[in-house]
């Protein structure tokens, strides 16, 4: 009975946490998103290569929000599955009882 009660939570935990991607367009989506990855890594290295020193303030907080844009953009192109600490200890307890 807990073989199989572990083995449907795995299956389900498995489940839930897989990334689904879809097969439309996966070539072009490629090569789409190494393009703009190798433009927003340019800008990143002209951003880091200027002298900031030269910049008066507003021009300072529009390289700032330009770069946090582009993280932003970054971020939402790949999923991420965030595990509080709290939860995950609620796992590792579930776990040791079931076992």
């Amino acid at each position: 009975m807990k073989k199989i009660i572990i083995g449907l939570v795995t299956a389900c935990l498995s489940l839930t946490f897989s990334p689904t991607l879809s097969a439309k367009n996966t070539n072009n989506a490629v090569s789409k998103n190494t393009a703009e990855a190798t433009a927003i890594v340019n800008r990143l290295h002209e951003i880091k290569t200027m002298d900031l020193s030269k910049l008066n303030a507003d021009q300072k907080k529009e390289l700032r929000k330009e770069v946090l844009d582009m993280k932003k953009q970054v971020m939402s192109d790949h999923p991420v599955v965030i595990i509080s600490g709290g939860a995950l200890l609620l796992i590792i307890i579930l776990l040791i009882i079931l076992l």
